[in-house]
């Protein structure tokens, strides 16, 4: 009889310390699943934030003056366009420059600091898109621009290696036509900020330039991992 209890103590206590190890196993986070899940929202995904603008209004851009404006598809002159991006949504942005106000810029920021040690590796490329329309003489393009981990910009290596082609008069689009824009690259190393600009210019600086207007629609800004993550 005291066998048998002793062995039930036993049996009891292997049971418990079982059961206490597979609950710590299954509970304990590790680095990889915490690595994999910044990944998740940084790779594969736009890091432009309203970038089809589809948001009702221009937030995050930057609006200096009050400048870029959001127009529906279907609305007045909207709908007279012949092409347009591919499953674009209900609206697009517009902005208008002059020959006394020739360029007007909106910027927002993407925070990379948390895939620090992959950018620092120079595993990390990039691809940058946007569909532009163009009125009278007016187009546009976007921009991008590295900063440190304390605000100070990384130049690279060439003007404008990190950014869309620029509209100009000999390539702009008719009137109601958008077209694709690209640019692929490699985020620096030492970058833990991007700053994302959309430039609208005049193209030709004529004397009748007067309220000349730019579009823009689905713009992008897709990160890639040399490594295969996404």
């Amino acid at each position: 009889m005291v066998k048998k209890i002793l062995y039930l103590i036993l049996v009891g206590s292997i049971f418990t310390l079982t059961a206490c190890g597979q609950k710590t196993k299954a509970t304990k986070p590790t680095n990889q699943n915490t690595a994999k899940t910044v990944e998740t929202k940084l790779f594969g995904v736009n890091l432009i934030n309203n970038g089809g603008a589809e948001s009702g209004n221009v937030a995050p851009w930057t609006n200096a003056d009050d400048n870029l404006k959001t127009f529906r598809y279907d609305g007045g002159w909207g709908d007279a366009w012949q092409v347009t991006p591919p499953n674009h949504g209900d609206s697009f942005f517009y902005a208008k420059v002059s020959k006394d106000s020739p360029v007007a810029v909106f910027t927002q920021k993407a925070d990379v600091s948390k895939i620090a040690q992959i950018v620092d590796e120079n595993k990390v490329s990039y691809n940058l898109s946007g569909w532009f329309g163009s009125r009278v003489y007016a187009g546009g393009r976007l921009i991008l621009t590295f900063y440190d981990a304390g605000g100070k910009e990384i130049k690279t290596s060439a003007q404008d290696a990190d950014a869309t082609e620029k509209i100009t008069s000999a390539n702009r689009p008719d009137d109601v036509t958008m077209v694709e824009k690209t640019r692929a690259g490699q985020i620096p190393s030492g970058t833990r900020s991007i700053k994302i600009t959309l430039e609208i210019s005049l193209v030709e600086v004529k004397s009748e330039n007067d309220g000349d207007m730019a579009f823009a629609d689905n713009l992008s800004l897709i990160l890639t991992s040399k490594e295969g993550t996404k």
